[in-house]
């Protein structure tokens, strides 16, 4: 049972912040790119201290997630453009969706 019983306004709080620092952390190039390097230097270095296999299997676990977001975020670096989170509005079934980016229609048969 929670301590202080907010139904988890805190969290929400924490996470709303934590994206508003990584924008302003990867909004700029050298910035976001140190941080690159940071978090793909912590899983190398875990992955070289390591003295046990089950210590080594969770850094290469690690190692391999944070190299899948490294090419994420670089490829958002590269293009200069952060995109935002937007979630589909509340539409009836009735009602067809159409894609905003022309390279995500489907063409038809």
């Amino acid at each position: 049972m929670e301590i202080f019983v907010d139904f988890g306004l805190f969290e929400l709080v924490a996470a709303i912040g934590l994206a508003a620092f990584s924008r302003a952390i990867y909004s700029t190039r050298l910035l976001g790119i140190v941080f690159l390097v940071i978090s793909v230097a912590a899983p190398i270095t875990l992955l070289a201290i390591s003295p046990g296999s089950t210590q080594r299997l969770v850094a290469i676990v690690c190692l391999v997630t944070t190299l899948t977001n490294v090419a994420v975020v670089a490829a958002v670096l590269q293009n200069g453009h952060i995109p935002k989170l937007r979630f589909r509005s509340r539409r009836s079934q009735d009602e067809a969706v159409s894609p905003t980016r022309p390279e995500m229609q489907i063409p038809a048969k």
